[in-house]
């Protein structure tokens, strides 16, 4: 993966930019593992051996300006169409929802747009662009594989261009990167056409 940081956007954000590197760095590995590294290569010493490694994650709204950040600095991302696209990918998901069944909460299937940018902005940042074109293709073939049973695993549409588990430990995952990538390995035929993204709405 190649980054570029900005230290100007960096300041619009009210991040320093070493804040920004060390922000990076705990969110890639957790910072257990990233000090437990440097200590064995000697780059980091302990002031003596009892020393604890403190671990640290990053919250889930600063993840999230981390990306800003990295996807401002390299001036290649268009937000106005991320939306348009955003807007799209919404078209080709179902109407309603899923409850949690512990708190009640509502999650519905077709998500928000600006949630769905965000997405868009970590998808291109750590898989590369992609033409509307094709994320659309996959976002049709992701529901229409489905069958109209849109019950766990199917994803909300955020969390089908990319799912930020790192605030939790967990890594970055995308089920668009894996339609896209699979798209000649699929086993049979799913029908996108319009129609079918009509009769799903209804």
């Amino acid at each position: 993966m190649k980054i570029t940081i900005d230290e100007k956007i960096c300041l619009k954000h009210k991040m320093t930019l070493p804040e920004v590197l060390l922000a990076l760095a705990i969110r890639a590995q957790g910072s257990d593992d990233i000090v437990e590294n440097l200590v064995n290569r000697e780059i980091l010493i302990r002031p003596n051996e009892k020393a604890p490694l403190i671990t640290y994650l990053v919250t889930q709204h600063w993840s999230d300006v981390l990306d800003e950040i990295i996807s401002d600095s390299g001036g290649n991302i268009d937000d106005d169409r991320l939306l348009k696209l955003a807007e799209e990918i919404q078209k080709c998901y179902p109407q309603g929802f899923k409850r949690d069944e512990r708190t009640g909460t509502k999650y519905y299937h077709k998500s928000n747009k600006v949630a769905i940018k965000q997405a868009l902005k970590r998808f291109i940042t750590n898989w590369g662009d992609v033409s509307d074109e094709d994320i659309i293709d996959a976002t049709k073939r992701y529901v229409a594989s489905f069958k109209g049973n849109y019950n766990y695993p199917f994803q909300m549409a955020n969390y089908f261009v990319c799912k930020d588990n790192r605030n939790k430990g967990g890594e970055l995952t995308s089920s668009l990167a894996t339609f896209l990538e699979n798209k000649e390995s699929e086993e049979e035929e799913v029908n996108t056409n319009e129609d079918w993204t009509i009769k799903s709405r209804n």
